[in-house]
C-alpha cells in the first residue's frame, strides 16, 4: 500500500481571551477520494473520510475547516481547493490534542512510524510558549527596554499560558 500522511503545525493563541490553538496543515500526501486507502482496496471510487479510533473524523473535501457537532470533532483537510491549502484553523487545546491523536493513527495505519511522535504535544507547546513569554522578559530587563505595560502584557501572556496547561494537565 501507498504511504499516506498528514502533518499539522499548531501554535497556542488567545481568541476572545481564551485559550486556542492555530493550526495550519504543513503536508498532506492524499486528498479527496485519495484520502482513504480502504475503500480503494475495496475497489470503489475511494472515500474523502476517515474515522479515528477517538472518535474524530479526518475528512478531505474542499478547504481545511474545524467543526464541532454534537457527533462529535471533524477536521476537514486539504481537498479540491487548492489555493484555500493554508487556510489557519481554530480549536482548543484539548480539542487540538483529539485531533492529533487521529492524526497519528492515521498516520500509524498508512503512513511511515518516523511521521508519528507520541507525545503530550499540546503540553510541549504550552510550555514552549511560557518558555518564550520568560525568555522575552528576560531580554527585555538585559536590555533595560522594559516598561510597566509591557510587563504586565507579558505577566498576562504568561497567566492565560498557564491556565491552559493546567486546565489540559487536569484532563489528562
Amino acid at each position: 500500500m501507498e504511504t499516506r500522511f498528514i502533518s499539522l503545525k499548531g501554535k497556542l493563541c488567545a481568541v476572545n481571551g481564551e485559550p486556542s490553538m492555530k493550526v495550519v496543515i504543513v503536508e498532506q500526501s492524499h486528498r479527496r477520494h485519495e484520502f482513504n486507502p480502504q475503500s480503494k482496496i475495496e475497489g470503489s471510487e475511494g472515500s474523502s473520510s476517515w474515522e479515528a479510533s477517538n472518535g474524530v473524523r479526518l475528512l478531505s473535501y474542499f478547504n481545511p475547516e474545524f467543526v464541532t457537532t454534537k457527533d462529535g470533532i471533524k477536521f476537514f483537510l486539504r481537498g479540491s481547493s487548492y489555493s484555500e491549502d493554508l487556510v489557519e484553523v481554530y480549536m482548543t487545546p484539548r480539542e487540538y490534542e483529539m485531533v492529533i491523536e487521529a492524526v497519528d493513527e492515521y498516520n500509524m495505519e498508512y503512513g511511515t512510524k518516523t511521521e508519528v511522535k507520541k507525545t503530550t504535544r499540546v503540553q510541549v507547546l504550552l510550555k514552549n510558549a511560557l518558555e518564550d513569554c520568560r525568555e522575552q522578559l528576560i531580554n527585555l530587563r538585559e536590555e533595560q527596554e522594559i516598561t510597566d505595560e509591557k510587563i504586565d502584557e507579558l505577566e498576562k501572556e504568561a497567566a492565560k499560558i498557564r491556565m491552559a496547561l493546567a486546565s489540559y494537565e487536569g484532563k489528562t
